[in-house]
C-alpha cells in the first residue's frame, strides 16, 4: 500500500515540483543577473543611505493629502504600495510606488509640483518588470487565483510531508528484510 499511494502521489505533485522549480530557478537567475548588473537589493549589512532631515516647519498633512491623491491620479489601475516624504537635493520629495503586475513609481518635486519619474508605462509581458513579476505570479500558484494558489501550496507541501514520511516507512521496511535475509549495508 506505502509503495502504490507514494508513486501516485509522486506523480500527481510531480507537476507542481515541477513548477515550482523551473519557475524559482528563471527567478533566482533573474534577480542574480539583477545583482551582476548592480541593479539588485543592498548586499546584508551595508549601511543604509544616509537621510537628510524634514524640515519642521513643512506642511507634512497637506503635501502628503496633495500628493497621495495626485499619485492616485496619474496611475488610477495600479494598486498604491508604498507612499513616503524624503528630502531630496535640498526640497522634499513624495514618492509613490506601485504593485501589481508592472510595479514602479512616480515621484514629484513638492517645491515645483513637477513630476521626477514618469509613471509606469503600459508594459507588455516581455518587458523585464513584467517577466519577473509574471515568474512570481506563476511561481506562487497564482495561475489558479491567489486564493486557490495558496491552497495548492498547502496540498502540495502535505504530499511532499507524506512522500518523505512513506519514504522513509518503505526504507526501512527494505532495510528490514534485508537484515533478516542476512544482507547488510544502508544503502543497495
Amino acid at each position: 500500500m506505502w509503495r502504490s499511494l507514494h508513486r501516485w502521489i509522486a506523480i500527481l505533485a510531480t507537476a507542481y515540483l515541477l513548477n515550482m522549480f523551473v519557475t524559482g530557478a528563471l527567478l533566482g537567475w533573474d534577480e542574480f543577473s539583477l545583482h551582476l548588473r548592480g541593479q539588485g537589493p543592498p548586499e546584508p549589512g551595508a549601511p543604509p543611505p544616509v537621510a537628510a532631515p524634514i524640515p519642521a516647519a513643512a506642511p507634512l498633512q497637506s503635501l502628503t493629502e496633495t500628493y497621495y491623491c495626485k499619485a492616485l491620479e496619474e496611475v488610477p489601475d495600479a494598486p498604491l504600495t508604498v507612499f513616503r516624504l524624503s528630502m531630496s537635493e535640498g526640497h522634499l520629495k513624495a514618492t509613490s510606488e506601485f504593485g501589481g503586475l508592472y510595479p514602479g513609481a512616480l515621484s514629484f518635486n513638492t517645491a515645483t509640483g513637477a513630476t521626477e519619474a514618469g509613471p509606469p508605462a503600459p508594459a507588455t509581458p516581455r518587458a523585464k518588470v513584467g517577466y519577473h513579476q509574471w515568474l512570481k505570479r506563476l511561481h506562487r500558484g497564482d495561475f489558479i487565483g491567489s486564493f486557490y494558489g495558496r491552497y495548492l501550496s498547502i496540498i502540495a507541501g502535505c504530499c511532499f510531508l507524506y512522500l518523505t514520511i512513506s519514504g522513509v516507512v518503505m526504507y526501512l521496511q527494505l532495510y528490514s528484510a534485508r537484515s533478516r535475509a542476512g544482507k547488510r549495508g544502508y544503502f543497495w
